[in-house]
């Protein structure tokens, strides 16, 4: 699995980071990262569907954000699953086989407890992501 580090692609993530004393914000760095937006202005849209500073989200804050922000696509579980005749069973893909399946375009990917940003087949992430499962991912529209 290719990954790049996210903190040198947004603007302003090392020092309004810091001065925000941020923690537990995947969800505004994939967003900040995919949509190409400041750190800052990533935060605010966070904010907007109840993401308190130095928390998480909630999954159903994510997919509210997501799924009502103009330019995405959620993808559906057909596209982010595999089907095995072997045991005859539907499984979803892990975040390396998502990001092989995909090697074009921009994806937010939901995994569990965490969101990532997957562009043109690289994981954007602070550190070594874990091979999760996809849970759900959205598309970003050219």
């Amino acid at each position: 699995m290719k990954v790049s580090n996210v903190a040198e692609m947004i603007e302003g993530y090392s020092e309004d980071r810091y001065l925000m004393r941020e923690k537990n914000d995947c969800t505004v760095v994939a967003l900040a990262a995919a949509l190409k937006m400041p750190y800052k202005t990533a935060h605010k849209v966070a904010e907007k569907y109840g993401r308190k500073r130095r928390q998480g989200m909630y999954n159903q804050q994510v997919e509210e954000m997501l799924g009502e922000m103009p330019g995405l696509r959620s993808l559906t579980s057909e596209e982010t699953s595999t089907y095995y005749n072997s045991t005859r069973k539907v499984r979803a893909n892990k975040l390396s086989t998502f990001a092989g399946r995909y090697p074009k375009g921009t994806y937010i990917v939901r995994v569990r407890g965490h969101v990532v940003a997957v562009e043109d087949g690289v994981v954007l992430e602070r550190g070594k992501p874990r091979n999760w499962h996809v849970r759900q991912a959205w598309e970003v529209m050219p």
